[in-house]
């Protein structure tokens, strides 16, 4: 007796382990997010966090066919505002299947960058006399290099001041930023 319950405990053992590795795995697909701006962008999807390159970078996140991603992300310079990307999508429904999903910055924000080479700058006044004006305080050499601010609300007429440290300033008035994506301005100071 002990021999046949034996054998029928190794037959339905073998038969449980075929069954698992027949077992068809359920198809997948994938969702890559390419971040086009100039900062890293801070992404999660479906609680799962990444951060994305600037300029090209791209991360990919896999899941079942048609599952929903619930995505936020987020990036900003050192001054400035901060980009927000709030929104639903869902995996392609075909096995194998790649949906590209490029993060930008709307055409209502652009970049900053800031070259000096007159006298150290002690702060930046952006779009001032506005309701979106800022005064950013900080400290930026006149060595000649460019340097990153942020990301600024674009006007028709934005403009852009700065203080040195002697307390003189120079103003740049009536910048015309183009309304595109990913919009971007170098001001020489």
């Amino acid at each position: 007796m002990k021999k046949i319950t034996l054998i029928l405990i190794a037959v339905a053992c073998i038969g449980a382990m075929m069954f698992s590795s027949c077992k068809k795995s359920t198809p997948q697909s994938t969702i890559t997010f390419v971040n086009d701006t100039y900062t890293p962008i801070n992404i999660v999807v479906n609680g799962a966090g990444k951060t994305i390159p600037a300029e090209g970078g791209s991360v990919v996140y896999v899941a079942n066919v048609n599952t929903q991603a619930s995505v936020s992300a987020s990036t900003s310079g050192t001054y400035g505002a901060t980009i927000t990307w709030s929104f639903t999508d869902y995996f392609p429904s075909s096995g194998g299947d790649n949906l590209r999903e490029p993060l930008d910055v709307d055409a209502q924000y652009f970049y900053l960058e800031a070259k000096y080479s007159t006298s150290y700058v002690k702060s930046l006044i952006v779009n001032e006399g506005f309701t979106d004006s800022t005064n950013e305080i900080m400290t930026i050499p006149n060595d000649g290099n460019t340097y990153s601010i942020g990301y600024y609300p674009a006007f028709s007429n934005t403009m852009i001041k700065a203080t040195f440290t002697d307390d003189s300033t120079f103003t740049i008035r009536n910048i015309t930023i183009p309304h595109v994506l990913n919009a971007s301005y170098t001001a020489y100071l």
